[in-house]
């Protein structure tokens, strides 16, 4: 029993969860785009000194003294004589002070100037950090917007991978349905065979019970073949009596089909009677296959056991006699016949009798002569359980095999199977269709795999229940 194990309830909980983390993340993302500040530029320096101060100081460090006039009034050589003893120590060690001064203010500057100029390259170097830093962070914020579409993307490819399981087996179940279908369709061909031989049986207690009573046949009755001796499905209800030969003819055209499509399935031989003459159609029913023969100027003539069948020939212009198969080929002469056709007929026959009438073929063929049988195809399920079961005059079904041995056996070369009529295309079991784009996924190779799996066993069973239902052996005789 099927138990269920995701309710409503668990959907409802599971959306109500995603809801609430969808909500969580978008506000921590907002969170962490309001919490990035825009990043200042390092501070620049102060004012640099200018060169014409430090070098009016250098200029007034090494001026000269200035030396006295060379007319220099007496008073004035003699106060310098006084006071320079007292004043030009202290001056000197003024001049000195200020080259020192002077040096060190250079070698300052100098200084200074090395220090900024690294300076400068400190804050290029941190600005390009900050713009990295910037960008980062830009990234980062990108990175936190993309998770959601990438969740987004792989849940929806989820859903689509779900949903193609669900069509695949939606079509698996059309597949099934379809191989359900024409298995009631088989049991329907059973049931109208049972009634048929419902039908049959009751002819029969009604023959018995006249025999018992003594009373005479009713005109126009043959008696009956002897078990085996009967040609076609026809020959089988043909001896009770032309009531039963009508209801068989009746049968055919219900079950069996129209003559022209009959005349059109047949066609595909006529190439194997090609230049032959005296073509004889063992159990040539409705005629279908004489009137070809005669289109392409062929002699050839029909046999069958049902009355009726040989009366609607001979209505046509075709000739064609009331004859047991067996009987009828023992009585000819050693290669008196140019070719031998059998459509619909060895299903009906007992074994011994078709191994007797293959040889019995053989003999009468002259050499280059072909015998095409075709038979039902039991290999096809939808054949045998439609068309092969349909019909209770049918004995055994015939395996291609089997029947392509008793050929070769009798005597025949170059023997064939060719298979015909096969099933309409729509009422075969269909296909899944395979997308191999599925592949690039763990999950989707697993749905590939699964379509491949299914698809050859829909093969299979569309090889084993709708292969061609019909088949002929081909054979020709030897020189």
């Amino acid at each position: 029993m099927f138990t269920r194990t995701v309710h409503s309830q668990d959907l409802e909980r599971l959306r109500h969860e995603r809801e609430a983390t969808d909500l969580a993340y978008n506000d921590a993302l907002t969170r962490l785009d309001a919490a990035i500040r825009p990043l200042a530029g390092p501070p620049g320096f102060g004012p640099e000194a200018g060169p014409d101060e430090l070098g009016m100081l250098v200029s007034l460090a090494a001026r000269a003294p200035v030396a006295p006039a060379p007319r220099e009034r007496f008073w004035r050589r003699w106060l310098r004589r006084l006071v320079t003893p007292v004043v030009l120590p202290a001056l000197e060690r003024q001049a000195e002070l200020n080259r020192a001064l002077v040096g060190h203010l250079t070698r300052a500057a100098a200084e200074r100037r090395e220090e900024r100029r690294a300076n400068e390259r400190l804050r290029d170097f941190l600005g390009d950090e900050l713009d990295a830093l910037a960008s980062f962070q830009s990234r980062l914020v990108q990175y936190a917007q993309q998770i959601t579409p990438y969740i987004d993307t792989r849940n929806r490819e989820a859903a689509a991978l779900l949903r193609r399981i669900t069509e695949d087996s939606t079509v698996a179940s059309a597949g099934v349905a379809a191989g359900l279908e024409a298995v009631a369709a088989a049991q329907r061909g059973l049931d109208d065979s049972f009634d048929l031989l419902q039908a049959s049986v009751r002819v029969m207690k009604r023959e018995v019970h006249r025999l018992r009573s003594g009373s005479p046949a009713p005109e126009g009755v043959v008696p009956r073949p002897a078990a085996g001796d009967r040609a076609s499905g026809p020959a089988a209800v043909d001896a009770d009596g032309e009531d039963e030969a009508s209801a068989y003819v009746s049968f055919e055209d219900v079950f069996r089909g129209a003559p022209g499509d009959i005349a059109e399935r047949q066609r595909a031989y006529l190439d194997c009677f090609a230049g032959a003459s005296d073509v004889l159609d063992i159990g040539c029913g409705r005629g279908e296959f004489l009137e070809l023969l005669r289109e392409r100027g062929i002699a050839a003539r029909g046999i069958d056991t049902n009355p009726e069948m040989v009366a609607r020939c001979v209505e046509r212009g075709l000739s064609a006699t009331r004859a047991d198969a067996l009987k009828h080929l023992t009585g000819l002469p050693e290669r008196a016949l140019g070719g031998i056709f059998s459509a619909q007929v060895v299903e009906h026959l007992e074994a011994a009798y078709l191994v007797r009438l293959t040889r019995e073929m053989h003999r009468v063929l002259r050499p280059g002569g072909r015998a095409v049988v075709e038979t039902i195809n039991p290999t096809s399920w939808i054949a045998f359980f439609s068309a092969y079961l349909r019909d209770v005059t049918h004995r055994h079904p015939l395996h291609p095999d089997t029947l392509e041995h008793l050929l070769r056996a009798a005597g025949f070369r170059d023997v064939r199977v060719a298979y015909s009529s096969p099933p309409p295309a729509a009422s075969r079991l269909e296909r899944v269709a395979v997308d191999r784009e599925l592949a690039a996924t763990p999950a989707g190779a697993a749905v590939v795999e699964l379509a491949e799996v299914f698809n050859r066993n829909v093969d299979r069973l569309n090889d084993l229940v709708f292969a061609d239902q019909d088949y002929a052996v081909i054979a020709t005789r030897g020189a």
